[in-house]
């Protein structure tokens, strides 16, 4: 009984406190800030992921082409840093 009505204590002072910081205006500020930094990360990270998979495709693409010509894989492994595998391995 005696841990119930401390873990009690602990949440309602864990909300008194958070109900503090809800109303300090400084510390409000720097939440919405750091929730921005946040959103603008994930949006970086996105935006970051959606050119490498075009960057990779360019890069397949170039290599089809390039053994369409007739190039060796080395060549084209320096060329458009696949691999040996990677390139023996496409249509």
């Amino acid at each position: 009984m005696a841990t119930v009505l401390q873990s009690q204590l602990v949440v309602t002072q864990a909300n008194e406190n958070g109900q503090s910081f809800s109303q300090d205006e400084k510390f409000c500020a720097l939440d919405e800030a750091h929730q921005r930094y946040l959103h603008d990360l994930a949006t970086d990270i996105e935006e970051a992921y959606e050119r490498g998979i075009a960057e990779g495709r360019a890069s397949v693409k170039i290599a089809r082409n390039m053994r369409a010509e007739g190039l060796g894989v080395e060549v084209i492994a320096r060329m458009t840093g696949l691999s040996p595998t990677e390139i023996e391995q496409l249509n």
